[in-house]
């Protein structure tokens, strides 16, 4: 069976748990189904889909009624739930681009995150963003020794400050990296 065919599968699996609502109109079907192919490219904040819903309801001719029921029932079938997709974010981030708190807070904000659940993320989990701000450095490092130490030290912080970790990590960062790399 290829790829392509078990996708269709889970697809058709998830558009019949979510076709078992009360409300049963075309306009509602029609943006539910437009919501769930734009969840199938990623995960997205409540503000994210919002946003997308009221774009294609206007294409539709669809009300902001039809937009609720389906943000209620992809948040009823926990499709739609910000402080996951702040653990998702987050978890991203740090694996493929290490980023530090402060870039991270400021992409969840665009993304229309509320800053309680922000907040809440970073207080419970938080990130090590020394670790992080190392292993960016890491990854440039071999480029910036050569330089003389002023100019490798400038260049270095600029990165990682660019990359959002505080000046507290980016000094304990360079130290690390000048002993052992």
């Amino acid at each position: 069976m290829s790829q392509k065919n078990s996708k269709k599968k889970s697809w058709q699996e998830i558009k019949a748990q979510v076709h078992n609502t009360s409300m049963d109109n075309k306009a509602y079907e029609k943006l539910l189904g437009r919501a769930l192919f734009y969840l199938g490219i990623r995960m997205r904040s409540e503000h994210e889909m919002r946003t997308y819903l009221q774009q294609k309801a206007a294409d539709l001719h669809v009300n902001q009624e039809n937009i609720e029921a389906v943000i209620l029932r992809l948040k009823e079938l926990k499709y739609l739930d910000d402080s996951l997709f702040v653990t998702a974010l987050v978890s991203a981030r740090t694996r493929s681009k290490p980023k530090g708190e402060y870039a991270l807070r400021r992409e969840l904000s665009n993304k229309g995150v509320g800053a309680r659940e922000i907040d809440t993320y970073f207080e419970t989990q938080g990130i090590d963003e020394e670790g992080l701000a190392l292993e960016a450095l890491t990854m440039k490092w071999e480029r910036m020794r050569q330089l003389p130490r002023p100019k490798r030290m400038k260049r270095a912080t600029d990165f990682l400050a660019r990359r959002g970790f505080s000046f507290d990590s980016i000094r304990n960062a360079l130290d690390k990296a000048e002993q052992t790399l």
